[in-house]
């Protein structure tokens, strides 16, 4: 006779089925053990150009520096569509493609005088172009160049929403310590331009994040609290301070984790300090480098994908704590399975009778 279920059997008979043979206990156990591979996406790189010295630096999440490409003229800001860099000059109206091994491709602009680049989520390439014309000139993913708008006044740095939309900072010359002399202009995804806020004191460049929020940095604003802060404007227009004490903040740009970065300048005893800050999303503000003898224009970042693979080894970036955290649950519950599995088996060998 065969002897009484166990009341694993009774509580889990459905389980048991599905792992009576090896082979189904061994697809379990590749089941359970592929949770140990799963990796934490890696920190984004950084770049930033140096104006002065015509130069591309990358800068690792742990703030090592490297040279990128160098012999560039004059490059300000940057940003990247897809794997490539663009990178735009305010001196000769050029425009630089980079690839990710390092090759250089230009395009130019005639009679341009080029400030701020921008992204769209289709991948469409958006320049602000500060000659007579106030343009927004547009470079589609064929590589086609048209101009996108006109008529802004000294049209500067640029950020792009989700829906397309672009925020362009304009400067109106002459009332900049009076009144303010910076104002951010909406423009639609079909070109209509509108203003988004006005006036404001002497913004920087700016950022938008996941939720439509738009960041400027303040380094010239005419109220002492203001100033070296980081503003966050909501879609209604609505100002508020989101991170404080970050000196001189010029340049901003967002990675993939919703973590702000943020170029800015120590002047001391020893000379300039260029820095880059991290401010989380809940405005904590941490030092990633400093001691860049830079003139900073521009601050991009490229998203390094996690390696996952149910074959591969961890990944290098994954840490000792996240091992752990998934490891030990992982093999105690690899035990509990094999147990009762052999258990299940012994208990149902056939019994002789006489």
């Amino acid at each position: 006779m065969k002897p009484l279920p166990s009341p694993f059997h009774r509580a889990h008979g459905g389980f048991l089925a599905a792992t009576r043979s090896w082979q189904s206990l061994r697809s379990l156990i590749l089941l359970l053990s592929g949770t140990l591979l799963i990796s934490r996406a890696q920190a984004d790189e950084l770049y930033i150009s140096d104006y002065e010295n015509g130069t591309i630096s990358r800068v690792s999440d742990s703030g090592v520096v490297s040279l990128f490409v160098r012999g560039l003229d004059h490059p300000r800001d940057l940003a990247f569509s897809g794997d490539d860099l663009f990178v735009v000059t305010g001196t000769r109206g050029i425009i630089y493609k980079i690839s990710r091994a390092g090759t250089v491709s230009t395009m130019t602009v005639p009679s341009g005088i080029l400030q701020g680049i921008a992204v769209n989520p289709r991948g469409e390439i958006f320049v602000s172009n500060t000659n007579a014309a106030g343009e927004i000139l547009k470079i589609d993913r064929a590589g086609n160049l048209s101009t996108f708008v006109s008529g802004l006044t000294n049209p500067g740095e640029l950020a792009a929403d989700a829906q397309g939309n672009l925020f362009v900072k304009e400067t109106i010359m002459g009332n900049m310590s009076v009144t303010g002399g910076t104002l951010i202009a909406k423009v639609s995804n079909t070109g209509v331009i509108s203003t988004f806020v006005s006036p404001l004191a002497d913004y920087g460049v700016q950022a938008v994040d996941a939720h439509g929020d738009l960041y400027v940095a303040r380094s010239g604003a005419l109220v002492a609290s203001d100033q070296n802060t980081i503003a966050r404007i909501k879609p209604d227009g609505t100002t508020s301070t989101f991170a404080r004490n970050i000196p001189s903040p010029i340049h901003l740009a967002f990675d993939s984790q919703g973590n702000l970065y943020v170029t800015g300048i120590l002047a001391n005893n020893a000379g300039t300090d260029c820095r880059i800050y991290k401010v989380t999303s809940t405005g904590a503000v941490s030092l990633v480098v400093s001691g860049l003898n830079y003139s900073p224009f521009g601050l991009a970042t490229y998203p390094t994908a996690a390696k996952t693979s149910p074959s591969a080894p961890p990944s290098p970036g994954l840490s000792t704590g996240l091992v752990l955290v998934l490891c030990v649950p992982t093999v105690i519950l690899m035990i509990i399975v094999l147990t009762w599995f052999a258990v299940g088996r012994k208990r149902e060998k056939p019994t002789h009778t006489e």
